[in-house]
């Protein structure tokens, strides 16, 4: 490649002429980094207010949220244990559905029931009636072997044993609602 003159050659002294363009050439707009990152400030302070205006409301809403997901998902693998027994008879089934709702519990109240027997979960529920009943049939059927034909003893332990959760996560609630109009 080779440099191509276009422009006529200049003599000494002598001053080229200069031609007038008042024609606007196109520029490309620049983007404003300055008030982008102010604006994202500001919306990041507003956010950050209102967290902090509101955390306890809002940590107790998403807690209702996550106990009622939590509950609604024990419900559906309770009910899925409780009929795989119905089909196959199985104690490991059964077992696996009184784990279930140990573990429920368990994280329903923050407390260690799942590690505990039978005679400590009715001790800690203060005796309560339905769970002594519940765990007393599941026991004799899981370790007695003492399994009928007759389905009224295990259905009857697994309905107490799911009503008795269902009281309990009700009573949970209950209390963060109390809590919740105790904020406002």
């Amino acid at each position: 490649m080779r440099l191509v003159r276009t422009a006529p050659p200049i003599t000494a002294g002598q001053v080229p002429v200069l031609r007038q363009n008042l024609r606007l050439q196109p520029v490309e707009p620049e983007f404003n980094y300055p008030y982008w990152l102010a604006g994202a400030a500001l919306v990041l302070a507003i956010v950050g207010g209102v967290v902090l205006g509101f955390r306890r409301g809002l940590r107790l809403r998403y807690r209702r949220y996550r106990l009622r997901k939590n509950h609604v998902y024990f419900l559906a693998q309770y009910a899925r244990h409780v009929e795989r027994f119905n089909l196959s008879r199985s104690l490991t089934n059964m077992e696996r559905a009184i784990t279930l709702w140990k573990n429920y519990l368990s994280a329903l109240e923050d407390s260690a029931i799942s590690s505990l027997t039978t005679r400590e979960i009715v001790i800690h529920y203060q005796n309560d009636a339905d769970v002594r009943l519940a765990l007393r049939l599941a026991d004799r059927v899981i370790y007695g072997n003492q399994f009928s034909e007759d389905d009224t003893e295990t259905d009857l332990a697994f309905v107490l044993l799911r009503d008795f959760a269902e009281r309990r996560y009700s009573l949970v609630m209950d209390k963060l609602t109390v809590g919740r109009k105790q904020l406002a």
